[in-house]
């Protein structure tokens, strides 16, 4: 990852013995004038990504060096992503050749499967899951076979609070608004039936956020984690849930909302089996709770919602009726993702986890037939709570995490994730996994191994 000083207007390369310049696999963010300089007569630049570049040419060849005789004789681009780039939006105003403007395939250049995105309109969006799973009692999440984990993993301790209580969501609000996040995705849970002692804390996140005297700085929204067991069974509890937490929720000045119409965001993780399993398959009992919610809502605040589809990694929404039961939804998009063709408890490198987490978001952005919201994971490693019987993978780097936001930017650009802003447009934008899943290894909140690393990534990139 290649950032210019302050003054420096490009990264220039010389071969000035003729064996030729190989650039790949790099990311050039934030240059001035020619992002990339090459002096050479061979050369190839292959899977790079060029990000923000704010003068016109991104790739230059110069064949003026050793007295300016020195002719190109074999340039090759090929796979390079060229995002945001003012005036960069195709072949010809991205590259320029020995002076001339563009760059023609032929028997000296070629250049091909390149892709250009347009510069965004708008600043992107940045959400994280939140899990307010963290309480002291029974059901601490710090233990695991009675045995409390934090001693052997002290890297993944939050520095705000280590238990979801008011002053905790108090820091954490000002720190992630501090550092460029717009919202957080908060999973609220089906209460009903009464489970094991405390488990109504897991929807304290919500109420705690609202109480905030910090909430004005950013936003959030419900994701209603509807996977087993705690499925929504009847039109009853779902009116329960509507009455006490989401309609105070969606008429809440912090509220997240996007579009012309300010529509409120709701998004129901698993979709298709709130229509399969939850719905028996009834298309009408999907129809009747989502627009009771929409009634609540209107007759509240008069807003309107936005209802999100979360699907399963593996599930593309391909026909909205017929796999969810609804034409309601305005846009689909993952918890996050993760291998399942692995061997459990075995570590894999931080690169395969993040190569199948890009794959699988481009795959959803290109078939779905909704705006598809982008993701992308900040680690996945159960190990404190026995490795749930999944693969495990190194965490980040410094370097790694900043390469693979940069590559989330590009996507969300190139592939137009976010939220519908009206029936032609989206709202740039993406979620990480997570902020605070402490024990299964997503960390974005400030920790003892990390401090504030993983947040200041983010407020350079995307702020």
């Amino acid at each position: 990852t290649i950032t210019p000083l302050p003054g420096l207007a490009w990264v220039e390369a010389s071969d000035q013995a003729g064996a030729g310049l190989v650039v790949q696999n790099n990311t050039f963010f934030d240059s001035y004038d020619n992002t990339l300089r090459l002096q050479t007569s061979h050369a190839v630049v292959q899977d790079n990504l060029f990000v923000r570049a704010s003068n016109g040419v991104n790739v230059q060849f110069d064949a003026g060096f050793l007295e300016g005789q020195v002719a190109i004789v074999n340039v090759s681009l090929q796979r390079n992503t060229f995002v945001n780039v003012d005036g960069c939006t195709s072949r010809s105003t991205c590259f320029n050749t020995a002076g001339q403007s563009g760059l023609q395939p032929n028997s000296s250049h070629f250049a091909s499967h390149n892709t250009f995105a347009p510069a965004l309109s708008e600043a992107v969006q940045v959400g994280i899951n939140y899990f307010a799973g963290w309480w002291n009692g029974t059901g601490d999440k710090y233990f695991w076979n009675n045995s409390d984990w934090r001693p052997h993993f002290p890297e993944r301790l939050p520095l705000l609070g280590e238990y979801n209580v008011q002053a905790t969501m108090d820091a954490e609000i000002q720190a992630a608004a501090a550092r460029g996040v717009d919202f957080f995705q908060i999973l609220y849970y089906n209460p009903f039936p009464p489970r094991q002692p405390n488990a109504l804390l897991l929807n304290r996140g919500v109420q705690e956020f609202m109480a905030s005297p910090f909430a004005n700085r950013m936003r959030f929204y419900i994701s209603l984690c509807n996977s087993p067991p705690f499925i929504v069974h009847n039109q009853t509890e779902w009116l329960a849930m509507a009455h006490a937490d989401f309609v105070p929720a969606l008429c809440h000045p912090a509220y997240y909302e996007v579009g012309l119409e300010h529509l409120r965001v709701f998004k129901i993780i698993d979709a298709i089996g709130f229509f399969n399993r939850d719905c028996n398959k009834s298309s009408s009992c999907v129809e009747e709770r989502l627009g009771s919610l929409q009634q609540l809502v209107w007759a509240r605040c008069q807003k309107k919602i936005l209802f999100g589809a979360g699907t399963p990694q593996g599930n593309i929404v391909t026909d909205a009726q017929a796999q969810l039961g609804s034409t309601r939804y305005g846009f689909t998009g993952l918890y996050g993702a993760v291998p399942t063709d692995l061997k459990p408890l075995v570590l894999y490198p931080w690169t395969t986890l993040n190569e199948f987490s890009r794959a699988t978001r481009i795959q959803h952005a290109q078939q779905s037939v909704l705006p598809f919201l982008g993701h992308s994971m900040s680690g996945w490693n159960a190990a404190p709570w026995g490795g749930e019987q999944r693969p495990e993978f190194v965490f980040p780097s410094d370097r790694e995490w900043r390469q693979a936001l940069l590559q989330l930017l590009g996507d969300v650009a190139v592939y137009r994730m976010g939220f519908p802003a009206n029936a032609t447009s989206t709202v740039p934008a993406f979620n990480l996994y997570a902020w605070n899943e402490f024990g299964e290894g997503g960390i974005l909140a400030p920790s003892r191994g990390w401090q504030y690393t993983r947040l200041d990534a983010i407020h350079q990139i995307f702020s």
